[in-house]
């Protein structure tokens, strides 16, 4: 009875004490960044946005931040980008899961405003872009 009380406990202290398990995508070297990357630049925020969006099994928030172009290190093929505009880059984080979730939890950074990154950028449209996940900024201080 007593090694039945001893088990007990701890299996209990192990359901109230764990964290939540959230899986996540491994970061992309830079190789992979640079071969799957459509463009990269390097930019300034200068406003970001965002908005929780419920999911099946919790909350998402999906930002959108406004970044001027000051160096463009990798052209994007499809579009023409230039040193001095404006382009959107979206991206997203987890909000809520339940207990014991796993999953991609989108970015692992969140961008602040009047700091410079280096984006590596997927192109949706020509001023409208998303960050390559689950590590597509890089701070440059």
């Amino acid at each position: 009875m007593f090694e039945f009380l001893i088990l007990f406990s701890i299996a209990l202290g192990i359901l109230l004490f764990a964290k939540p398990a959230f899986a996540a995508l491994p970061p992309l070297s830079q190789e992979e960044l640079a071969a799957q990357t459509n463009c990269i630049v390097i930019g300034t925020v200068n406003h970001i946005s965002d908005r929780e969006i419920e999911v099946e099994l919790g909350t998402d928030i999906y930002y959108t931040a406004t970044v001027a172009i000051e160096t463009i290190e990798k052209p994007s093929p499809t579009y023409e980008l230039k040193v001095g505009a404006e382009i959107k880059v979206n991206y997203w984080q987890i909000g809520e899961r339940p207990l014991g979730w796993t999953g991609p939890g989108g970015q692992y950074a969140h961008l602040h405003l009047n700091q410079k990154y280096r984006l590596f950028l997927i192109g949706a449209s020509e001023d409208n872009f998303a960050l390559l996940e689950p590590n597509g900024c890089e701070r440059i201080d």
